[in-house]
């Protein structure tokens, strides 16, 4: 970490970032190489923490750091509407190993975001309404995702099962006036 103190760094997170809904952990992370997390201290810390993203192959893990900054380089954000060739290969080859009947994908960047798309998705299959969860389940931060999650200080506020009520939905386009909002 760079010079800033330990109370400075403590200052500047209370005063701008939000909670989470539990309490951030008293190290301070500065850096992350395969199976270890460093501290301010420089202290090693086997990072047993995540099994998010590239973690789960190590931190900093050299072929997927070329990857990425391979592909960063070229492109590195679209539309979710708009497909490029990685992706159809990489749906591909996916569906390609998936048991039949099992061969679309859907690519998503949370943990928030997955459980979200499989409470609608397992909504729209059965055309029932109700959630099963585990105690002393996490399954994100979301509105869906929350309601789903079992540990209260963990779940948004306000915790929703559904869509938040009286939300106004607009019509994008406003016949009376001609105008497009």
């Amino acid at each position: 970490m760079a010079s800033e103190s330990t109370a400075a760094f403590w200052a500047k997170t209370d005063k701008y970032l939000m909670s989470t809904g539990v309490p951030y952990s008293p190290i301070i992370i500065t850096k992350a190489k395969g199976t270890k997390l460093y501290d301010a201290e420089g202290r090693q810390i086997l990072d047993f923490t995540s099994g998010q993203m590239s973690s789960l192959l190590g931190h900093s893990h050299p072929e997927i750091v070329e990857v990425v900054q391979k592909y960063v380089a070229e492109l590195d954000h679209l539309l979710s509407n708009m497909i490029t060739q990685p992706v159809a290969d990489l749906a591909e080859r996916l569906g390609k190993l998936l048991p039949a009947p099992l061969e679309k994908s859907f690519f998503l960047n949370t943990g928030s975001e997955t459980t979200e798309a499989a409470i609608k998705m397992a909504k729209l299959h059965t055309g029932k309404f109700e959630i099963v969860a585990m105690s002393a389940s996490y399954h994100g931060l979301t509105s869906g995702s929350g309601s789903a999650t079992y540990s209260a200080g963990r779940r948004p506020r306000p915790a929703r099962p559904t869509r938040l009520p009286r939300t106004l939905r607009l019509p994008l386009h406003l016949p009376q006036t001609g105008r497009v909002l």
